[in-house]
């Protein structure tokens, strides 16, 4: 998809995801130390993860298992001031 976008395209598309994504209401998230995973029953998060990292997720019934890093940039990139993103260990 963003291989089709000229980049004022693709300035808007991420303004809006950051918009989208700083206003989301998360469940709670869990951390997983012993693979250095989250886990998180909010199946919305599937599309930015395929829009962003298709290779650093997957799903396991209705839990998607994102490696941490990947999950930790995501967040900074698009939702890095949301108060309801908890992690629980």
């Amino acid at each position: 998809m963003k291989d089709n976008l000229t980049i004022e395209e693709l300035l808007e598309f991420e303004t809006l995801l950051v918009e989208k994504w700083e206003n989301h209401v998360f469940s709670p998230i869990r951390i997983d130390e012993k693979f250095n995973v989250i886990l998180t029953n909010d199946l919305e998060i599937k599309e930015l993860l395929e829009y962003s990292f298709k290779e650093h997720f997957h799903i396991i019934y209705q839990t998607i298992a994102i490696d941490y890093n990947a999950f930790k940039i995501i967040q900074l990139r698009y939702f890095r001031n949301n108060d309801t993103v908890q992690i629980i260990t």
